[in-house]
């Protein structure tokens, strides 16, 4: 009877609020990106991630161990 009522009941597997969310966001993203939003962060985070490279293990291009990620 348990399985009965679980096979039956519609609601058990809806997850149409978190995949309509998950859509909606996603569509967000997709125009961002046609704005270059998303481009700047990336730029940002690079110039972050060379200061801290250059900061805490020397020059990315002398050594620093993530300066192969930042061409």
């Amino acid at each position: 009877e348990t399985f009965n009522d679980a096979y039956n009941d519609p609601d058990l597997l809806s997850l149409r609020q978190d995949i309509a969310l998950c859509e909606s966001r996603i569509a967000d993203l997709v125009t961002r990106v046609d704005t270059g939003e998303s481009g700047a962060a990336w730029n940002a985070l690079k110039a972050a991630l060379l200061e801290y490279e250059s900061a805490e293990f020397g020059s990315p291009e002398h050594g620093g161990p993530l300066g192969a990620c930042t061409s």
